[in-house]
């Protein structure tokens, strides 16, 4: 995935302390459903929809790697 140098702190982005534990692995699949929901619904409304998509694509590979 993808992850902006914005999102790291400390060599750790959020993704990466949320595999780790910061949250459940319950918690880490609601996470990313709710992510891959977000990012198809609205893909139709930006003047981008591919990158939209593509960003639910990541998501859905971050869930398969959990599940």
């Amino acid at each position: 995935m993808n992850q902006p140098s914005y999102y790291i702190k400390d060599g750790l982005s959020p993704i990466d302390a949320f595999k780790q534990g910061l949250i459940s692995k319950d918690e880490f699949i609601g996470f990313c459903k709710g992510n891959i929901i977000k990012y198809v619904v609205r893909c139709q409304y930006k003047d981008n929809s591919v990158k939209d998509l593509d960003k639910a694509m990541d998501y859905i590979k971050l869930l398969k790697e959990v599940i």
